[in-house]
């Protein structure tokens, strides 16, 4: 199964500092957008056999799945200060990010009749994950 997602996202807020006394100590105004784009890529193999014995069987099942995330954003802020020493603070940020993710698996399952409606099963289940991040910022 193939997934593809897009996702855009802005916000802006402003925000104020009183001191004790009602005074202003600071103010913000900040600005941020961020633009992502998201492939996922999953898959899965089940094997089954019955033996020749009722109620006697063993299942495989293989999962295997790659994702790839590819991020890049901005944050702009004007930052105003009113204490002591007075003062504006311009930033700019800006990043991208790019995330690549493997996972694959198994998962084995034995089952033993024992006599009646008694059956014993044996499991065993492995995952693995990894992920790769490469993010710059400026």
């Amino acid at each position: 199964m193939r997934t593809i997602q897009s996702l855009q996202r802005k916000s802006q807020s402003e925000s104020e500092t009183f001191n004790v006394d009602n005074s202003l100590q600071n103010e913000s105004d900040q600005a941020s957008q961020s633009d992502q784009n998201t492939t996922n890529i999953n898959s899965s193999l089940l094997w089954r056999h019955r033996f020749a014995k009722k109620g006697r069987s063993f299942t495989a099942n293989l999962i295997g799945g790659v994702s790839q995330i590819d991020s890049e954003g901005s944050l702009q802020s004007t930052n105003q200060y009113y204490t002591n020493t007075p003062g504006e603070q311009q930033i700019l940020q800006t990043y991208t990010q790019t995330t690549d993710n493997l996972t694959y698996g198994t998962t084995v399952s034995y089952t033993e009749p024992l006599g009646g409606r008694k059956y014993l099963e044996a499991n065993y289940n492995f995952q693995a994950n990894r992920n790769d991040v490469n993010q710059t910022s400026v």
